[in-house]
């Protein structure tokens, strides 16, 4: 049996594919070549998730037809603002399954994660940001009260 993170991982991975195939359309230049760029490495942990999952003797999950996305993509901005959210909640959610992922998944999740944040942290810049970065990238955030 894989990790149970995995699965989540891999839902998580849909949703990025998704979430770049849209802004993608509204995007030019460098920021294009950087969304595409940036979408091979989803599709590739995506299709790196599944093999683990069907080694291990899991059936991957299906992907959704369509994803619930944090706002629509109307322009260059809007869509660096998706991604930057995509990324967000793609180094959260792995930040989450490194508690329950084991060995050379709990690796992979860790290198996602790091990914994802690096990823986050230039989206963000590019959206003029700061800071674009946090000392715990997809930590929940807390505030006292």
């Amino acid at each position: 049996m894989a990790d149970k993170g995995l699965k989540l991982g891999l839902r998580t991975e849909y949703e990025a594919v998704y979430a770049y195939s849209l802004a993608g359309a509204q995007l030019t230049g460098k920021a294009l070549e950087a969304a595409q760029s940036n979408e091979k490495v989803h599709r590739d942990r995506r299709d790196d998730i599944m093999v683990r999952m069907t080694k291990a003797g899991d059936e991957p999950p299906a992907e959704e037809a369509a994803y619930q996305l944090p706002g629509e993509v109307t322009d260059e901005k809007s869509a660096k603002a998706l991604l930057s959210e995509i990324e967000l909640r793609t180094t959260s959610m792995w930040r989450s399954v490194l508690a329950d992922t084991t060995g050379g998944d709990r690796k992979a999740a860790a290198k996602a994660y790091s990914s994802s944040a690096v990823t986050m942290a230039r989206w963000k810049r590019a959206l003029g940001e700061s800071p674009s970065t946090t000392a715990f990238p997809g930590r929940p955030l807390c505030f006292p009260g």
